[in-house]
């Protein structure tokens, strides 16, 4: 809601980050227009393989990679 709430009164991108553990989940708010970046720095320091995870969920849904 925040970032969406953002995005009517600047002219810029929008980051959202904090709490974004799964890229189901980032791709989610950047689907619903709540940002248009997802900031993923702690899952990615959690999870040497998230950037692979999330690349095997894209293309499971034909997302072009």
């Amino acid at each position: 809601e925040h970032g969406k709430a953002v995005k009517k009164v600047v002219d810029v991108p929008i980051m959202i980050a904090g709490g974004l553990t799964t890229p189901e989940h980032a791709e989610q708010l950047i689907q619903s227009g709540a940002a248009d970046i997802a900031g993923v720095c702690r899952p990615v320091c959690k999870n040497e393989n998230w950037a692979t995870e999330a690349l095997f969920y894209y293309s499971a849904m034909d997302f072009p990679v």
